[in-house]
């Protein structure tokens, strides 16, 4: 009778074994990986997010002939004749433009606005300063408006 060359059932198992522990390994470094990639891509996210806001908070502050202060909200006066108001919630900050609402995922702390670094809840603001929290970091932002003469002047008449 002829021998036939085989593997023991020993070797097998330890083949298996040693099968075994790479795809662990391989399972565990893939599994690591992939929660780097979605908290890259969520960190990703929230800073698109701010660049964003800020883009567009800076934009309307250029853009804008008058920007008054009316509580917690801000109504930009455009040169288009068109308003833009700004509504500042804890959580987020609702942009409401030309019949279009935008909802930046911004959560909002300490809004504070001035008129010529006087604190202005109710009339006109030339600046806007408030804080947010972004992977556990306060990142602070200050947007400013220079006023042409005759807005400064006609303000003037009025106080």
């Amino acid at each position: 009778m002829k021998k036939l060359k085989s593997f023991t059932f020993i070797e097998l198992v330890v083949v298996m074994a040693i099968s075994a522990f790479v795809v662990s390994i391989a399972y565990t470094a893939y599994q690591i990986i992939n929660f780097q990639f979605i908290n890259y891509k969520t960190k990703n996210e929230s800073i698109k997010e701010l660049f964003q806001m800020e883009d567009v908070i800076q934009n309307d502050f250029e853009n804008a002939h008058k920007i008054n202060s009316a509580g917690k909200d801000l109504i930009f006066e455009m040169k288009n004749g068109m308003t833009c108001r700004y509504e500042f919630k804890q959580d987020y900050i609702l942009r409401d433009y030309r019949e279009t609402k935008d909802t930046l995922k911004i959560s909002t702390d300490s809004v504070e606005k001035s008129f010529q670094n006087i604190p202005n809840n109710y009339g006109i603001v030339d600046e806007l300063k408030f804080k947010t929290n972004v992977f556990d970091e306060v990142q602070r932002f200050v947007f400013y408006k220079k006023y042409e003469s005759d807005i400064l002047i006609e303000q003037e008449k009025t106080e």
